[in-house]
């Protein structure tokens, strides 16, 4: 069966570190869901975000899950002295 309205995804494939510790220059620290480090070293901060969709030439139970950086705001890199722990993922970046 085809789509005709079948939209284009535009979206790129960034790397994150979820669940990291930021610590700033004047020694507090700060928990994040998930943290985007840029190529200018900016610093963007975020929350991971689920998306499901079934594919309809399959069986109704096959799901295909894909995870999505939704952004929140950013930090000034003077501010920070380092980001600790975490775990590198790649996700998708509308």
């Amino acid at each position: 069966m085809k789509e005709a309205n079948k939209k284009i995804d535009t979206s790129e494939i960034i790397e994150i570190v979820e669940n990291a510790t930021i610590i700033y220059t004047e020694g507090k620290r700060a928990i994040f869901e998930a943290i985007f480090v840029t190529e200018e070293g900016e610093i963007i901060f975020g929350q991971i975000v689920k998306v499901e969709k079934t594919d309809y030439c399959r069986s109704a139970g096959s799901i295909d899950c894909h995870e999505i950086f939704i952004e929140w705001g950013g930090i000034p890199k003077d501010n920070i002295n380092h980001i600790e722990g975490g775990i590198k993922k790649k996700v998708f970046r509308k």
